[in-house]
């Protein structure tokens, strides 16, 4: 595609949401795999 989808990964609440056990998506943790996140 002419314009590939673009992300920005808040960190920061990211990691706070996985730290209080919030389990991300199968999709959203593929996300964050690409952002560098990992729980």
């Amino acid at each position: 595609t002419k314009n590939p989808s673009e992300f920005k990964v808040n960190e920061e609440a990211a990691k706070k949401w996985l730290n209080n056990g919030a389990q991300p998506t199968e999709v959203v943790g593929k996300i964050f795999k690409a952002a560098g996140i990992e729980k």
